[in-house]
This record gives C-alpha cells, sequence and structure tokens, in this order.
C-alpha cells in the first residue's frame, strides 16, 4: 500500500522560507493598496452548498469541483470561486442599493485540475468586488485598480486583454442554436480551437453571424483592433459594445495606461456569468492568466436580489511560481547569550532599530560566530553572565571582528 502519509495530493505544494515571505508581502501591498482605495474585507466559507454555484449558471464542470457530502447528506463543495459566494452574501444580507459597495479578499479556491496537465487545485486570490454600479466609471475604475494591483505584485511586462461579452452574445444569439451547441461554441472560442469552431459553425456557415464568430476569435491586439472589428457585419448591440470599448480605451488611454491595455474581441470566460466587459491580465514568461475580471450584472440575482457589480481576481500562485525568491532570510544580528540573559536577550529582539534578529542556540561564543558567518549575518551580539555586552561585526570577508 502506498504511503500516503508521507505525500502531499497531486496539484497540491509545500511552500517554504523565502517564497512565503515573498507571498506574505504580495499580499500585505494589495491589502494596503485595496483599503487605501476605499474596499473592505469581506470573509467567506471555504464550503458552501454545490447549489449555490449550480444556481447561477456556472459553467465550471462538476468533475472540477471538490464535493463533500454534510451529516444531513447534502452536498457540499470547497468553493471553486469567490465571487459567487460574494454574489450571495450581498444579495441575502447586504441588499442595500442606496451606496456602492466595495469588497477585497485574499483566499483560498479548490479547483480539481487535470492531474497530467500539472494544474494546481488550492490556488490563492486576491480580488475586489465593486457592486451596486452599472456605471461607465465603475468599469474604469476596477480596470485601472486591476492594473495598479499587478504592479503591487511586482513583475514586470504584464498587460490586460479586454473585450466585451456582449459581441459574442449577439452574435451567437443570431444563430438560435440549441444549448449544447452554443457552449460547444462558446468553448472552442474560449479555446481559441480555429479548427474546431470552424467545425461547430459549418451548419451556419451561410449567416453572417457565423462568419464575423470566426473572425472574432482572431482579433485581437491593439487599439487598432476596435476599427477592424467596426468592418464585419455587426448589430446595432454589437457596435455599441465597440463603443464602449473605445471609449474605455479612450479614458485609460488619458490617464496613462494605454501602454498596458490590449484588446481580444473573442474572449469569453470560461464562468458565463459576465454580462459586459472582461478582461484577462499576463505577464511576461508565465504561460496562464495572472489576473481575470469583467462585469456580471445579473449573478445576484440568482440569489433572489439583483443588482450591478464588476470585479477581477489574481491568481497569487500563478505569480509566485515565477518569482525568484531567496531560500531564507538573512538575519542582521545573531543573539548569544549566556546563563542569566535571557531577558536583556529578549529586549534586544523586541528592539526594532535592531533589523531582523535571532537568538543563538550554541553554548559557546565560537559556535555563535561559526553559525552567524553559515547564516550571513552581520553583527554577533554577546551577553556574558557577568553583565557585560560585546559585539562582533563581519567584515568584507565575512570574518567577525
Amino acid at each position: 500500500m502506498k504511503p500516503y502519509a508521507i505525500h502531499i495530493p497531486n496539484g497540491t505544494r509545500d511552500a517554504l522560507y523565502g517564497e512565503c515571505r515573498t507571498r506574505r508581502n504580495i499580499e500585505n501591498a494589495l491589502v494596503d493598496m485595496f483599503e487605501q482605495r476605499g474596499f473592505s474585507e469581506i470573509i467567506t466559507p471555504t464550503l458552501e452548498y454545490y447549489d449555490t454555484f449550480v444556481r447561477t449558471g456556472n459553467t465550471l464542470p462538476e468533475e472540477e469541483m471538490y464535493k463533500v457530502i454534510d451529516r444531513d447528506g447534502r452536498i457540499l463543495v470547497m468553493r471553486p470561486d469567490l465571487t459567487t459566494p460574494i454574489a450571495r452574501v450581498y444579495a441575502t444580507k447586504i441588499r442595500d442599493v442606496s451606496e456602492l459597495h466595495r469588497f477585497y479578499y485574499i483566499r483560498n479556491i479548490f479547483r480539481s485540475g487535470h492531474s497530467l496537465k500539472g494544474q494546481e487545485t488550492e490556488i490563492t486570490q486576491a480580488g475586489v468586488e465593486l457592486i451596486g454600479s452599472n456605471s461607465f466609471k465603475s468599469d474604469l475604475e476596477v480596470i485601472s485598480l486591476a492594473v495598479s494591483a499587478l504592479k503591487a505584485c511586482d513583475i514586470e511586462d504584464f498587460h490586460i486583454e479586454i473585450g466585451h461579452s456582449g459581441l459574442f452574445r449577439s452574435l451567437l444569439s443570431q444563430l438560435e442554436c440549441c444549448d449544447e451547441t452554443a457552449e460547444e461554441i462558446r468553448r472552442y472560442t474560449e479555446q481559441k480551437n480555429f479548427a474546431a469552431l470552424c467545425d461547430s459553425l459549418e451548419p451556419y456557415s451561410d449567416m453572417a453571424a457565423a462568419q464575423s464568430l470566426t473572425k472574432l476569435t482572431r482579433m485581437f491586439g491593439g487599439e487598432e483592433i476596435l476599427g477592424e472589428a467596426r468592418s464585419l457585419a455587426y448589430d446595432r448591440e454589437s457596435n455599441e459594445c465597440i463603443d464602449y470599448l473605445d471609449l474605455l480605451y479612450s479614458e485609460l488611454k488619458s490617464a496613462g495606461l494605454a501602454n498596458y491595455i490590449r484588446f481580444d474581441l473573442g474572449l469569453v470566460n470560461r464562468i458565463n456569468y459576465y454580462t459586459g466587459i472582461v478582461f484577462l491580465g499576463y505577464s511576461e514568461g508565465i504561460g496562464e492568466p495572472v489576473l481575470t475580471g469583467g462585469r456580471y450584472d445579473g449573478l445576484t440575482a440568482a440569489f433572489g436580489f439583483e443588482t450591478p457589480a464588476t470585479g477581477f481576481a489574481i491568481n497569487i500562485n500563478s505569480i509566485i511560481n515565477h518569482i525568484s525568491t531567496p531560500q531564507t532570510e538573512v538575519p542582521a544580528t545573531i543573539i548569544h547569550y549566556e546563563t542569566g540573559r535571557f531577558g536583556d536577550a529578549l529586549q534586544i529582539l523586541e528592539d526594532t532599530d535592531n533589523g531582523k534578529c535571532e537568538l543563538s542556540y550554541c553554548s559557546s561564543i565560537e559556535g555563535t560566530l561559526d553559525l552567524a558567518k553559515r547564516r550571513n549575518a552581520k553583527r554577533v551580539i554577546v551577553l556574558s553572565s557577568s553583565g557585560q555586552r560585546k559585539e562582533f561585526v563581519a567584515n568584507s570577508d565575512g570574518v567577525f571582528l
């Protein structure tokens, strides 16, 4: 029998030393920024009822949800998404349309990925939800905040690709196909599987909407994409979507954010509750989106109280996996104390001016100096039983004098 006790499940991982510190630094930077922008933290349970996600039309496959049976025989899931539980909280506990509600979170989600694809199953997400406004300004705020959030994560060479779910939805509705075919077309569009998409659209090849859907998946790039999109055979709703993206880009450009913005007019999200703009954030060298977001005006209605909302989530795991982190943190000072000087050593530890300090576990001064050299410490403080205090400082060669 395989000794599972010394292994961890597929898709999970342990984090040590510098990686933990880097993760915490990123999370703290995001918390500071979110709160400075007026967002308040929200915490939802790790376990939710399975029906909570099914009732929203969530297209996440059932087999990708971790399920648990409670003592009453009801099916629970370890949350595969955080936006849905927050929508549930708002619709069932807050229900206040008189104010705009700004929430942020840093929590784990759980998705059972394919074991052969190396996907992580426990993912830390940091994100925001802005609930109570369907205005252009709220979309503008969320996208600009997404740019600031990725900057706070200390990654370089990133960009955000923006699309509009209304484009795809409008064209798809003109085909009047069944739900199964519609989901197939959506999936192939999301995957940019051009061959499979063409096969799915073959029965509708004589329709202008089908031809436009085929072209839509290839329309990604800079500002010029919006101009190209206008030449396609779109209806009024589609043109309004393009106008909206054009206006959004104009404002972002005036704010100096144009270099971070690109467009993908074939962008459709796997979770199909998005009703307006959708966007993904990418960073150089990371082969998956590090940020996902968009507008989801109909989501809270699934819980009995409809209100507009928009937001995004950052995949902290993806970022951490591609950041070089030191294995251990170098202490500034190591304290060697003898009998009767433990209290004095603790006082030094509490003195923030000393930087990062560690207590020595060695019984001799020589042992502590050797420890300090191995740890690349810069200073050793010796507290002797006689009441004396002595300091050794490392020179450029690491020798303590």
